[in-house]
């Protein structure tokens, strides 16, 4: 005799354990606190700025010039986090 099947054809499976909850990191925490602060900052300063360029001035909000400034900074240090030294062959 075999052991008793399931009508499709599935030998029975154990009861699945209760999934354990996952705490947050403490990187995690930190990088949801400092984006916060982050974008409180931003969405404060409303006011418009002159912004020279060598020749030219513009005048634009401070929220986006400190959102373009983030964004320069987040992509510049995520391309040299991605530059690895590579040795020199031999």
């Amino acid at each position: 005799m075999t052991a008793p099947q399931n009508p499709g054809g599935t030998p029975p499976q154990p009861p699945a354990k209760p999934a354990k909850p996952r705490s947050m990191s403490a990187k995690t925490v930190v990088i949801v606190i400092l984006v916060s602060l982050l974008l409180t900052f931003i969405f404060v300063n409303t006011q418009s700025v002159d912004i020279t360029f060598w020749i030219t001035t513009v005048k634009a909000p401070l929220w986006i010039v400190l959102a373009i400034s983030i964004l320069v900074g987040v992509a510049v240090g995520f391309i040299l986090g991605r530059m690895r030294y590579k040795p020199p062959k031999q």
